[in-house]
């Protein structure tokens, strides 16, 4: 049995139930080691597996978080009941998918009012009538998001992020991507001085309530309070360009708790990806841009090393100019320099200033003055 603590709050109505007065409650700083924003990458694939789910978006909410193994509990309903349960006892999530909401303890299902649709979920109620889906999380993949040994308060925090993270994939399906596949593509259609206008500084309830989570990225407050929510596949190319166009002045490298996610997002891991990853995959293109000049328009990934390689000899930082021709001058100005590297012959020097990529990725993040003096002594920037 789970030790279960009502809330009477569910996430029917709005993604954001509360006030933004309670951002800092709900987005409590000292969880940011929980991998909120991959969990519910795994949740939504599950959901989106069962299509009846997605066509009640008004009704849908999620109703319960259930660790079995740590015995506790939190939502606006208790646990489902045993023979409801998919295998996992890890975490347990109960979205209502209709408009009945709630359930009792002592609720008596029979075999026949389960539908298992695999061993991760399951759909129930009440003489057949199939108004909730369980959705489960296996030890093992709970230890890679860092989910083990949860105690009441993170299970409480799981549920009040992961209430408004599923609330806004079911009201904005049509920008939903299946599959681990990056949203770059829809990022890249995006002018980031317009993203920044509208999305920047606007307040979290209105963002959990009427922008896809695929754009939450370009919200400064999300990455101040939850970046932990921000799934992997959404830190694309355009929102490594985005940091340090508009985000860079606020949003520190540095580690607000041990083990903390916003490390992961900039890129801080084994894996070559986040922020660090699109950088080091970017000096990789501009290399190449040197040695066989291409395209006349850049995309991101070719443009965004070199504009912080110019920024950082210029003004010994890393941040990038904000208008919103941003993408015109930076492509002008990388394939200036591009020109100039190759008129200069560089040839055998260049390995020794761009390579490794993955250590010249973080000299430019971090800002690395001795880099930058390296860069000055070594080229001279075309005018």
């Amino acid at each position: 049995m789970e030790h279960h603590r009502n809330q009477t709050v569910n996430f029917r109505s709005h993604a954001f139930p509360l006030s933004g007065a309670a951002v800092p409650f709900l987005m409590k700083t000292r969880y940011q080691y929980l991998n909120v924003g991959d969990l519910f990458e795994y949740v939504a694939a599950k959901l989106w597996e069962l299509t009846s789910v997605r066509t009640n978006p008004n009704d849908f909410s999620l109703v319960n978080v259930t660790s079995p193994f740590a015995g506790y509990s939190h939502g606006a309903c208790p646990p489902p009941p045993l023979i409801a349960r998919p295998k996992g006892l890890a975490l347990i999530l109960t979205f209502a998918t209709t408009f009945r909401q709630s359930y009792s303890e002592s609720i008596a299902l029979r075999s026949q009012d389960v539908r298992p649709h695999s061993i991760h979920s399951t759909q129930w109620g009440l003489n057949m009538k199939l108004d909730f889906v369980s959705i489960s999380v296996s030890t093992v993949d709970a230890h890679e998001l860092g989910l083990v040994n949860l105690q009441s308060n993170q299970v409480q925090y799981l549920y009040n992020m992961l209430g408004g993270l599923t609330k806004s994939l079911l009201r904005h399906q049509t920008k939903y991507d299946l599959g681990y596949s990056s949203y770059e593509d829809m990022h890249s259609t995006i002018n980031l001085r317009a993203a920044y206008n509208k999305l920047g500084r606007m307040p979290i309830p209105m963002l959990f309530q009427s922008i896809p989570y695929q754009l939450w990225p370009f919200n400064l407050y999300m990455w101040q309070h939850a970046p932990n929510a921000l799934p992997q596949r959404c830190i694309t190319p355009q929102v490594a360009l985005y940091y340090f166009m508009f985000l860079r002045e606020t949003v520190s490298l540095a580690n607000n708790v041990v083990g903390d996610i916003k490390a992961k997002r900039f890129g801080f891991s084994p894996s070559r990806d986040g922020i660090l990853g699109h950088i080091s995959d970017s000096l990789i293109n501009f290399i190449q841009m040197i040695k066989t000049p291409g395209d006349t328009q850049l995309s991101v990934n070719e443009f965004l090393a070199p504009a912080l390689l110019q920024s950082l000899m210029v003004s010994g930082k890393a941040e990038l100019y904000t208008g919103a021709d941003y993408a015109r001058r930076f492509s002008e100005d990388s394939l200036k320099f591009a020109q100039s590297l190759n008129v200069a012959s560089l040839k055998g020097e260049l390995s020794s200033l761009f390579m490794p990529p993955n250590a010249v990725a973080l000299k430019l993040l971090s800002e690395d003055q001795r880099y930058a003096n390296t860069l000055l002594s070594a080229i001279t920037l075309p005018e």
